[in-house]
């Protein structure tokens, strides 16, 4: 049998299937329409897939507080000595910050159970994220310098505009619940103007809550100054912050990374939100083959 198909009648409902209650459209139309409750939201409870032992984590968990204690961090910066040492932290022979068992036991324990970073606008609210041990999220996140071009499928160096367009899908996207600065602005140079138009960038493209990071803590003022102005007044920003702030303080081979280190600090001093990315145990600044290893 000879039958002739057009690439333009692929996909559209015959007489019969129209007959059956309208064709693919109407069923997805009824999709689309469904209000009824959702498998996949928000803050559902995790934790409960455990690889390891209770006992397994305990072995894991003794062995990251004895290298703390006895090998250490190193290339501190004076301020972080000056923060440390006075709390219990000691000072090796070969400048490597230490950390006793009982002083990290005491920072965990005081450390904060939960935390709200809130989104704005029509978004207030609904779509704040309430982030505790059991709760999960989904954000973007990244510091990528190219970009995939979708027309030509080659990768060029990214912009700020690119940084628009993605927020953009993570604004319209149901199971992304923070936006994130995935790729870098390369066109544009300067340090405070770039993390300032990142900023920018996201706040335009979207009302959920966001994390970015800055070049420097003097950035980091900078940027805390714009979102104020737009939380409406000086200090609101902190009392409902609806950004948080991301770094890896920690490098190759187990020594202190300055620059985000000094905005870390200044970032916990003004009681704002810290996302610390352990860059090592992903692979970014350690060999992939040690990943997870510690």
């Amino acid at each position: 049998m000879n039958t002739k198909v057009h690439l333009t009648d692929l996909g559209k409902p015959t007489d019969s299937q129209r007959r059956r209650g309208g064709g693919r459209e109407a069923r997805r139309a009824n999709r689309l329409s469904d209000s009824g409750p959702s498998a996949v939201q928000a803050g559902l409870q995790g934790g409960r897939y455990k690889p390891l032992t209770d006992t397994d984590i305990e072995k894991v968990h003794g062995a990251v507080l004895e290298v703390l204690e006895t090998v250490g961090i190193g290339d501190p910066t004076q301020e972080v000595i000056d923060i440390c040492v006075p709390k219990g932290a000691t000072l090796s022979d070969d400048n490597r910050l230490c950390f006793p068992r009982t002083l990290m036991e005491d920072v965990l324990a005081m450390s904060a159970k939960e935390y709200v970073v809130h989104a704005r606008g029509s978004r207030a609210g609904k779509d704040d994220v309430s982030t505790t041990d059991q709760k999960v999220f989904y954000a973007i996140s990244g510091q990528a310098v190219t970009r995939l071009d979708a027309e030509s499928l080659t990768y060029r160096p990214s912009t700020i505009r690119d940084i628009y367009d993605f927020t953009r899908v993570v604004d319209v996207s149901e199971h992304i619940h923070m936006a994130g600065v995935p790729v870098v602005a390369t066109d544009i140079i300067d340090p405070l103007e770039h993390d300032i138009n990142c900023a920018y960038a996201v706040m335009a493209a979207t009302e959920k809550s966001f994390s970015m990071s800055f070049t420097s803590k003097e950035n980091l003022a900078k940027g805390v100054e714009l979102f104020d102005h737009v939380a409406g007044g000086e200090g609101k920003f902190s009392r409902e912050p609806f950004c948080i702030f991301g770094g890896c303080p920690l490098v190759s081979p187990l020594r202190f990374g300055e620059e985000n280190l000094d905005i870390l600090i200044e970032t916990a001093r003004r009681g704002l939100i810290c996302d610390l990315a352990v860059a090592p145990q992903a692979g970014a600044t350690a060999p992939a083959s040690l990943a997870g290893t510690l």
